[in-house]
């Protein structure tokens, strides 16, 4: 098994068709991959879906409810690939990667080039991306799309690595960096990965308090000093939706 695609939903049918189509190609799923659908919905329409494919390859579990990072967990002890590829309901896998690029690779981080979308059209391409944890680039957005990067699961299941469930939207960064303390090996190929879908708890705040509390997550988990703080959190207002 090559890739373990890891897809957390909540009561998004049709972000998840979205997502379930970019990897079928309106084709039979490729036997060297796996599709683990963990649904937090309130529902049972992610359900009658997913169980409605002919196929093995697709295995839907229910989530535990506690936060978007432990549905991942349950994605991570679940899954059986090479390499962990965790894909949000509503991204696309893009046509140009091919997982056969996987077969040859050992690398413990694989990351590549993402295409970020707003109602189905692109509206900015991230090339060849930096991978490095300085705060500047962290706070300017230039750090990898964490869609378009796969973990090799060997290395996160030896080191015992998971998400951080007490996070709210920092747990991918603070994951990403206890794979890199714990001496991951990198490597970026020259393709685009991902389709990312902007429209996520990160791009649109409700209110002043949300963004308040996520400004303070991310001080905390980049370490931030003060007046870098309060320039986040003003660029952060900037995303307020009323």
């Amino acid at each position: 098994m090559i890739c373990s695609i890891i897809v957390v939903c909540k009561d998004n049918l049709f972000e998840v068709k979205t997502t379930l189509f970019s990897i079928f190609n309106e084709k039979k799923i490729n036997d060297d991959i796996e599709v683990l659908i963990i649904d937090d919905s309130v529902n049972k329409d992610i359900e009658v879906l997913i169980k409605s494919f002919q196929t093995e390859n697709i295995h839907y579990f229910r989530g535990d409810g506690i936060s978007l990072y432990s549905a991942m967990n349950i994605g991570i002890k679940n899954s059986q690939g090479k390499y962990l590829w965790f894909l949000n309901s509503g991204d696309k896998k893009s046509g140009n990667f091919n997982f056969d690029l996987l077969t040859s690779e050992n690398s413990d981080i694989i990351y590549g080039n993402t295409n970020y979308c707003l109602n189905n059209r692109i509206v900015r391409k991230q090339l060849r991306p930096g991978f490095k944890l300085l705060k500047t680039d962290q706070l300017n957005n230039f750090l990898p799309c964490h869609q378009s990067m796969l973990f090799r699961r060997q290395f996160v299941i030896k080191n015992k690595i998971e998400y951080d469930v007490k996070l709210k939207i920092s747990g991918d960064y603070k994951f990403i960096e206890t794979l890199i303390n714990f001496g991951a090996t990198i490597l970026y190929i020259p393709i685009t990965i991902s389709e990312f879908s902007l429209g996520g708890i990160s791009n649109n705040y409700k209110n002043l308090k949300q963004v308040i509390s996520h400004a303070k997550e991310i001080k905390d988990t980049r370490k931030l000093s003060k007046l870098e703080f309060l320039i986040l959190a003003i660029k952060l207002c900037r995303k307020l939706q009323f």
